[in-house]
């Protein structure tokens, strides 16, 4: 009897299966943290293209109210005479800050929200929210014009990314993105679009 005890103790063909047992947690947990990392960046970068396309969008609409803000800003001098390019009356501050769900300064103006709009249909991570437009003085355009010309910043803020997979096996919580943005001139739109 003590010869088989021996032989069993001896014997190893087993000895791979409660192994790899072991270790199957930790690799699964390792492969499953690099696909959702490198999804994790994928996201951002698509938020960072997103953010570009969606300056060129809001770029190209009136975004402001108008008559809201002078020619060259709000701090456009009312003796200002017709002609004066932006350019000598430095007005380089935030004009207006607008968000995407409507909310926001006196001078945002409706195409706001249709930026917003057009921006969810191809980044669906971005919500009406997290979408910030901001406004400001680039010493673009000139007195007597009708509408100022500003530089447009569009800003993605407070999007999270939610993990597929780790978020059921490792109760992983959301994780916030950094802040995603993209900045260009307005058109100098007659009208608007």
């Amino acid at each position: 009897m003590t010869r088989t005890w021996v032989q069993i103790l001896r014997d190893t063909r087993g000895a791979s299966l409660p192994e790899f047992a072991l270790i199957l947690p930790v690799l699964s947990l390792l492969l499953f943290g690099m696909l959702e990392m490198g999804y994790l960046m994928w996201q951002f970068q698509q938020g960072s293209i997103a953010s570009k396309k969606a300056v060129r969008i809001a770029a190209t609409r009136s975004l402001l109210v108008p008559g809201s803000i002078g020619d060259c800003g709000p701090m456009t001098p009312s003796s200002a005479i017709a002609g004066t390019r932006c350019s000598t009356i430095p007005d380089y501050s935030i004009w207006a800050t607008c968000r995407g769900d409507g909310t926001g300064d006196a001078a945002c103006g409706p195409d706001v929200a249709r930026v917003a709009a057009e921006v969810g249909r191809f980044y669906p991570a971005v919500s009406a929210s997290d979408i910030v437009i901001e406004l400001s003085g680039g010493g673009m355009g000139f007195v007597g014009m009708g509408r100022p010309v500003p530089i447009v910043t569009v800003r993605f803020e407070n999007v999270d990314f939610d993990f597929i997979v780790l978020g059921g096996l490792a109760n992983l919580i959301p994780v916030r993105m950094p802040s995603m943005s993209a900045s260009a001139a307005a058109e100098d739109l007659r009208n608007g679009v």
